[in-house]
């Protein structure tokens, strides 16, 4: 059976994230995909389900259909990010699982891991430089109104970008990504700071050989 896949790539990831609002993508791409009940009916009835991950330098949305199911989700994946569920009670809903299943999957070694990594990778002040601490907390503390602001910057053509892999025909997967995504703002993708200065004055570490 032919198959596509659909790929969604947002260009900044929460190392843009302000120091008062850590977790805000997991929680606004959780909102716009993992758990927009929509989306996944819809979805569902295609025999697939939506991979989110949010990284410290991005965010990939992806959907694996049917080949003759591609322009769908297309569309289905657009409409998603055109008409955010802003609605009180489903924020509530949706901030309360992403604490539990924050502090469950930090848990991990594997998981903790990670960031374990990017620290030592990254000298501190580096924008890519992460630490667990404080995530849970800020995530249980964000306000809807916090979450709108990240939609408004990271929802926006020049930060977004689709990858098609199968059987689609360009001049189709063209035609429709143009049709379904005219909705974006081309206000500027979020930034990431500048690392050069900091990179060139972080001491190095061990004795060189």
């Amino acid at each position: 059976l032919p198959l596509v896949n659909v790929r969604l790539l947002f260009r900044a990831g929460n190392a843009t994230e302000g120091a008062e609002e850590k977790g805000v993508l997991q929680l606004l791409y959780r909102l716009l995909f993992s758990e927009n009940l929509q989306l996944l009916s819809t979805l569902d009835t295609m025999g697939t389900e939506p991979t989110v991950t949010v990284q410290t330098d991005g965010v990939s949305v992806s959907v694996e259909v049917p080949a003759d199911s591609a322009t769908a989700v297309i569309a289905a994946l657009a409409k998603a990010l055109r008409e955010p569920n802003w609605e009180p009670s489903y924020f509530a809903r949706v901030q309360s699982e992403a604490v539990r299943d924050f502090r469950r999957k930090y848990q991990s070694a594997r998981d903790a891991s990670t960031y374990v990594l990017w620290q030592l990778l990254y000298p501190p002040g580096h924008p890519l430089h992460r630490s667990l601490r404080g995530v849970a907390a800020s995530l249980q503390n964000l306000k809807l109104a916090q979450v709108q602001a990240a939609y408004k910057r990271h929802v926006t053509a020049k930060n977004l970008g689709m990858i098609l892999v199968g059987r689609i025909a360009p001049v189709v997967a063209q035609a429709w990504t143009k049709r379904e995504f005219s909705f974006l703002s081309t206000e500027a993708a979020p930034q990431v700071p500048r690392a050069e200065a900091i990179a060139a004055a972080a001491p190095m570490q061990g004795k060189r050989r």
